[in-house]
């Protein structure tokens, strides 16, 4: 996992705690809120499903706490683009070739 293989050799060590929506918003809030308060977690990876980002994503912008979205799509997020920061490839039309 490069995970461990960064902390091997890196200065700065990085901490991975991991905790599961379980793809629902109201899971997924309480694990934000878990990460920010009991682990102090200054950057937040995840989640996947847009409809749980969309829910957590206030709580981290208030907690200045950086999120990435590795996969959400939902257009919303990008006007939340600010600590919050959008993972994903936008394929327009013209991109593709299509008119």
């Amino acid at each position: 996992m490069a995970f461990l293989l960064y902390n091997d050799t890196a200065k700065v060590k990085v901490n991975l705690i991991v905790e599961d929506s379980k793809s629902n918003s109201k899971d997924g809030v309480s694990a934000i809120n878990k990460l920010i308060s009991t682990d102090n977690t200054n950057i937040v990876i995840g989640d996947i499903m847009s409809s749980v980002f969309l829910a957590c994503a206030p709580i981290a912008e208030k907690n200045k706490v950086v999120m990435i979205a590795p996969g959400a799509s939902n257009p919303a997020i990008r006007d939340m683009l600010g600590i919050i920061f959008l993972e994903i490839i936008y394929l327009t039309r013209s991109s593709r070739g299509e008119n």
